[in-house]
């Protein structure tokens, strides 16, 4: 099945299968164009103590190879909605792994109190040695996901395979704060007065807002709402001027500076941020309002959706995260 590995193990520090600090070790292969005997897979090789000085979670990578195909057992998940309801279907299958080069990558999740785990902090650490050995080689060094696993360190190759993270979510119709009517107008307008460069800047914010509906790392999502917001805006200077426009209260001002404030602690920084499912609202709400302030539609759907926002900190309940 493998050439040069005998075992999932082999490729794992001891002391990751030793120590009670943690749980199942997640192993994620990617094909890698990085080929056996070349330099840039030794120069990657030489990476590993660097990553793990940087890191902050234990994390390493190995190549390996398959000599011939493979098929593994696969779990999928899909969601649907019928009447507003989630529905949300599990099924077992079997996936081909062709022959050729991977890399897998490979960090323990962190046992927390409650006898649960932490996956998120395993999650970054994955990340952090795929974007290493682009740094070295390029994307295809660690280019398409092929497997993901969790190794059971009671029974050590014992394998169980992952689906992908699902997130539960409030009605849509709790943050509805765009009339039909104002949408409506919207749309007439832009039919008739819109320039090459609106055009470009409102699209190119659309398509990071599409790219953050599909991303399930929360840094990784904000960063891409982060661009949306600032795209419309027509540059960071300008992203003042945007937030005074939407903010109807000091609360509300507050809250949208504190957004402000995790966009630079995460870029100036690297303090990495996530925000709350009210916060993600705000910046739609945020983009939303630039589109119609540009072509002076009025929806006072949306400033009662800001005002009721400001309220419901008031009241204490709290949109950060």
């Amino acid at each position: 099945m493998f050439m040069r590995m005998n075992s999932w193990t082999d490729i794992l520090p001891s002391e990751w299968l030793e120590s009670a600090n943690f749980g199942d070790i997640v192993l994620e292969g990617y094909a890698s164009s990085l080929s056996s005997g070349s330099k840039a897979r030794t120069v990657a090789l030489e990476a590993k103590e660097l990553l793990q000085n940087v890191s902050s979670h234990p994390v390493t990578f190995s190549f390996v190879s398959f000599d011939e195909p493979n098929n593994i057992g696969d779990g999928n998940v899909s969601i649907t909605y019928l009447d507003g309801q989630r529905i949300v279907d599990f099924q077992l299958g079997e996936r081909k792994i062709p022959k050729g080069d991977y890399v897998v990558i490979g960090s323990p999740e962190l046992r927390i109190h409650d006898g649960g785990a932490n996956a998120g902090i395993a999650t970054n650490a994955l990340n952090a040695a795929r974007g290493l050995l682009m740094s070295l080689a390029g994307h295809t060094a660690a280019e398409q996901l092929a497997f993901t696993f969790r190794l059971n360190k009671s029974t050590n190759d014992r394998l169980s395979y992952t689906s992908r993270i699902i997130e539960n979510f409030r009605p849509s119709d709790e943050f509805l704060f765009c009339t039909m009517e104002s949408i409506r107008e919207l749309a007439k307008r832009t039919g008739t007065h819109l320039t090459p460069d609106h055009r470009r800047r409102f699209e190119t914010s659309l398509i990071f807002l599409g790219r953050a509906a599909g991303e399930m790392d929360a840094t990784v999502r904000f960063t891409h709402m982060w661009i949306a917001l600032e795209v419309v805006a027509g540059g960071y200077g300008k992203i003042d001027a945007l937030l005074t426009r939407v903010s109807s209260g000091a609360l509300l001002k507050q809250k949208l500076k504190q957004i402000k404030s995790a966009r630079d602690g995460l870029f100036h920084h690297g303090r990495r941020f996530g925000l709350a499912e009210g916060q993600e609202r705000l910046i739609c709400a945020a983009i939303l309002s630039e589109f119609l302030h540009h072509y002076r539609v009025v929806d006072p759907a949306l400033q009662t959706y800001l005002a009721e926002t400001a309220l419901m900190e008031m009241q204490g309940h709290d949109l950060s995260i």
